[in-house]
């Protein structure tokens, strides 16, 4: 169930992943609340949304990080490339993207025995 927002949440919200850049005092100052109003009690009213536009930055990130990547992979010897290669599978990971660990075994017995080496004492 998603909470209603008032205006100056919403404002608040849009400031703060817009002009403000992260800036917690300089987003509610944008959104127009008082000059004296703390912000750590609007940052706990929004906790959810905030977590909410943070997850949907990153993904919406996730393909210039795929882009960097290939970037990476195609000039593997450029300047700051383990670096920029460390920051790029940390936004992937936060956004979801994953590596994908396959591991396949197969066996085709019909009727046989396994021989197994003895245990070693």
């Amino acid at each position: 169930m998603t909470k209603e927002l008032t205006a100056l949440q919403e404002s608040f919200l849009d400031k703060l992943f817009g002009d403000a850049k992260g800036d917690y005092r300089k987003a509610a100052n944008l959104a127009g609340y008082s000059p004296t109003a703390k912000v750590n009690d609007i940052v706990r009213s929004l906790r959810e949304e905030i977590l909410d536009r943070a997850r949907d930055l990153l993904v919406a990130n996730a393909a210039l990080g795929i882009e960097g990547l290939l970037d990476v992979v195609s000039k593997p010897n450029q300047m700051g490339g383990k670096i920029k290669l460390e920051a790029l599978k940390e936004v992937l990971d936060r956004a979801g993207v994953q590596k994908i660990d396959k591991s396949e075994v197969s066996v085709k017995a019909e009727g046989g025995i396994f021989i197994l080496p003895p245990k070693d004492k």
